[in-house]
């Protein structure tokens, strides 16, 4: 509930309204798409979305491998 609040003052001063987002493996679909509709009608013009390198385990990512 007080997501967008605070994403609306984040991007307050924000010129470029970019918005980076990285998913986890435990979340839905549904989640996943109601946050990023909730950043887009907070503000959110650009979104990114950062993912992971499929080939690297989180354990070897740990690991720094």
């Amino acid at each position: 509930e007080q997501f967008p609040n605070r994403i609306r003052e984040i991007l307050r001063g924000n010129t470029s309204k970019m918005v980076f987002f990285s998913g986890a493996r435990d979340v839905d679909y549904e989640t996943t798409i109601t946050f990023l509709d909730l950043a887009r009608a907070s503000g959110a013009k650009n979104i990114g979305i950062i993912v992971e390198d499929p080939m690297v385990s989180p354990a070897g990512a740990a690991l720094g491998q």
